[in-house]
């Protein structure tokens, strides 16, 4: 469920870029621009929304873990993990690595609250 975490900042900072897909919208008269957020809006693709979103990344590039790497990597590498379906997966995660992947949600979402 941490991943839904890092979905709800991602759009709701495509949101705040975007304030006229707050409301409802006729997707035809949206640019090409605000037809891709507002698409992005219904879906779970995170990598297409940080895309979106290049102050994240220059964001998370000055930003060092405590492991010393670059926020943006474990933000990256969190996004390209993260699944909608990893909550049906029938195997479960070995605690060490869920407790990390959780403090590492919990640090991104730190850092995607200040943008």
């Amino acid at each position: 469920m941490a991943g839904f975490v890092l979905e709800c900042l991602l759009k709701a900072l495509l949101l705040e870029r975007h304030p006229g897909l707050s409301n409802p919208v006729d997707a035809a008269t949206l640019s090409v621009t605000d037809r891709e957020v507002l698409t992005l809006l219904f879906s779970h693709d995170l990598e297409a929304m940080y895309l979106l979103l290049p102050e994240v990344q220059r964001k998370l590039l000055g930003i060092k873990t405590e492991s010393g790497r670059s926020a943006w990597i474990e933000f990256a590498a969190i996004c390209e993990e993260w699944t909608v379906y990893a909550r049906y997966a029938p195997i479960s995660a070995k605690l060490d690595r869920a407790a990390s992947y959780l403090e590492t949600v919990k640090e991104v979402k730190k850092w995607l609250k200040e943008l």
